[in-house]
């Protein structure tokens, strides 16, 4: 007797379930064995005179009990996977979607089901068989008994769309082996065939790499989920492919982009998540190219897998640099960089000078002293000015002109540049911060340093000291113009007929107002510093304290400044204050230097705060300590000062 299952589902979107990539479906039937604790699936392409008679896939499962049928097969997305991670015998789990056995029918119009089942210590055997005209329905046969059978199901696709070129066995065994490597490095008892000849892993990974990556991602519910990225480097594989995989690294879609300048390398790249499973679930996946959220930590993939391979090159090259080492022609003296920063400019430095040593035909011929010397021009291009990579490549390194543009891109999607160029600006700021600490804090220095002319225009120019975050808007002009950023800011235009005053009626000149994004929803979140700046040598008291207040009061009481949720500061800096400023810090309730708080009545929260330029400056080195001493860097005074006189030599003339 033979019993019909219908599927409560639309035709046109059964439609689309059914049709898929041919490597795709083909290895949605391989899943099923694996998740049925198969150890061996056999792949097998029937041929006849007129061509593909029919496809076969056998493995050697458990089958499932006649008693499933029905709700197996009879239901769309309703896996008896999605309750469950691991199969009967322990292995991990892959599809859990219920659409598999629709996606066969992209390879024939006829798909049969033979399934082998034990029970009560008997064999039983029945068959469903599932049409692409009917996609809605399969039918299903009584479960028989059977002997000299062992469990396991049977698949047979007849009435083939066409000659997929999957159905060859090499192009199956190249297609589906960085597919299934994942798989089979975890289980190394299980054997995929494709007629006969098995799927290798062995000798086939020439190198791996497995790496916890930073990148996060919250979804819907706030609930993170993090990333890891496995890379096998193949032996004779030639493919440069990135699937995004489910949490245990089992390919779910492939990774549409290309990932270009690797080289000569083959690899098949496994971003894992449970996030893709979720994706998965719920029919995004296959649009995540497109998916806005993934672009951060596809970029951050994609770079480490560039890494990797710069990596890998230049390990396959040290026979050339011992060999410029050996001629003393090669720039750094020492054999291993001391410093993460050196490690990265020589990295740099070996991929430019092995290009040149490729691409440049006469090389090899100029004598040692001109090739030492374009060596050092290199180097020297790199520690100068890490940032301009294209000009050094253009003006130092003579390539041809499609080899620039690829090198550039290299490099320039690597952590190599990006290194090199904070270290860079870190190290800058480090003997900035020494050096400003010196003129604020050395008696003799501070007498002279004069407020507006040159401590003024130095933090004009620096205003990383208040936080990486701001940037300048107003530099020593009115309240007007504080009115007119802030309504620039919130997206509002703004014509000031009337001048903000203090309550006093007078108009004050502010030293230095800086704004920030607050990171939240909207966008009109808006935070204003305005610091007034004193030099060293002035004690803050209550004439300067006032002063600050007086501009936080103008724009507490013009209405003109009210916007959404913005928060203003207000600062007055300098290195020490009276007993009379003293005492207003010591109010109940108050902390931090605070002097002053409004109340929340109109969406915009002012504070008044006392600072000193310990206190900055120590928050400012508690900014950098840390990248300070991952890039061992050690500046003294001497340095600081030195660099500080350099650079703002127009400020600080006697």
């Amino acid at each position: 007797m033979e019993n019909t299952v219908k599927i409560e589902a639309q035709a046109d979107y059964l439609e689309k379930i059914a049709h898929a990539n041919p490597t795709r479906s083909l290895s949605e039937l391989i899943w099923n064995s694996l998740d049925a604790d198969a150890t061996e699936v056999n792949i097998t392409v029937h041929d006849t005179d007129m061509g593909i008679e029919r496809v076969v896939i056998a493995d050697n499962g458990l089958g499932f009990d006649i008693k499933y049928a029905k709700s197996y097969f009879g239901s769309l997305g309703g896996s008896w996977k999605k309750q469950k991670t691991t199969t009967k015998n322990g292995r991990r789990l892959h599809g859990k979607e219920g659409q598999g056995r629709f996606r066969a029918f992209t390879l024939g119009n006829r798909i049969e089901w033979i399934i082998t089942y034990e029970k009560d210590n008997k064999m039983y055997q029945y068959h469903i068989v599932g049409r692409k005209a009917f996609l809605d329905e399969f039918k299903i046969s009584d479960a028989v008994v059977v002997t000299n059978c062992n469990t396991g199901v049977k698949v047979e696709i007849t009435e083939l769309e066409k000659n997929y070129a999957i159905f060859e066995t090499s192009t199956a065994l190249s297609s589906l082996l960085p597919i299934y490597a994942p798989y089979l490095a975890s289980y190394n008892e299980v054997a995929i065939k494709i007629n006969e000849e098995r799927l290798k892993l062995d000798g086939q990974i020439k190198n791996r790499l497995d790496k916890e990556l930073s990148t996060t991602i919250k979804d819907l519910e706030g609930k993170e989920h993090s990333f890891g990225l496995t890379v096998f480097e193949w032996t004779d594989v030639k493919v440069k492919e990135l699937y995004y995989c489910d949490e245990n690294g089992y390919p779910l879609e492939k990774y549409e982009k290309q990932i270009r300048k690797i080289g000569d390398y083959g690899f098949s790249a496994y971003l894992k998540s449970d996030y893709f499973s979720i994706l998965n679930s719920n029919g995004e996946l296959q649009l995540a190219d497109m998916n806005d959220d993934l672009q951060d930590i596809m970029n951050e993939t994609v770079k480490e897998i560039k890494q990797y391979f710069i990596n890998r090159y230049l390990e396959d090259s040290k026979g050339i640099i011992q060999r410029w080492k050996d001629e003393e022609v090669y720039p750094y003296s020492k054999d291993e960089p001391e410093t993460v920063i050196e490690d990265a400019e020589r990295k740099v430095f070996d991929i430019l000078a092995l290009n040149i040593n490729e691409y440049s035909v006469d090389f090899d011929e100029i004598g040692n002293q001109q090739k030492k010397l374009q060596f050092q021009l290199i180097k020297q291009a790199i520690q100068t000015n890490p940032s301009n990579l294209s000009r050094i490549i253009q003006e130092v390194v003579n390539l041809p002109e499609d080899k620039i543009d690829d090198l550039y891109e290299l490099l320039g999607n690597t952590s190599l540049a990006s290194i090199i160029s904070t270290s860079k600006i870190v190290e800058d700021r480090q003997k900035l911060l020494r050096g400003f600490e010196e003129i604020v804090y050395d008696a003799e220095l501070k007498k002279h340093l004069k407020e507006r002319s040159q401590l003024h225009r130095i933090l004009a120019d620096n205003t990383w000291f208040f936080g990486d975050e701001f940037v300048l808007s107003v530099d020593d002009q009115s309240l007007s113009e504080v009115l007119r950023k802030h309504k620039n800011y919130i997206g509002e235009e703004v014509v000031i007929d009337e001048p903000v005053r203090r309550l006093d009626g007078s108009i004050g000149i502010v030293d230095l107002m800086l704004s920030r994004s607050i990171p939240q929803n909207r966008a009109k979140n808006k935070e204003h510093l305005v610091v007034e700046l004193k030099a060293p040598k002035v004690i803050i008291g209550q004439t300067e304290l006032n002063q600050i207040k007086s501009y936080a009061f103008a724009v507490a009481k013009d209405e003109r400044f009210l916007g959404l949720s913005t928060r203003w500061e207000f600062w007055i800096l300098s290195n020490k204050y009276d007993d009379y400023v003293e005492m207003e810090l010591s109010q109940v309730g108050y902390s931090d230097g605070i002097v002053y708080k409004s109340n929340n009545l109109t969406n915009m929260i002012i504070t008044v705060k006392v600072k000193t330029w310990s206190e900055v400056l120590s928050e400012c080195n508690q900014r950098y300590s840390f990248i300070k001493d991952q890039l061992s860097l050690n500046i003294n005074k001497e340095q600081g000062l030195e660099y500080l006189i350099k650079k703002y030599s127009e400020y600080l003339k006697p």
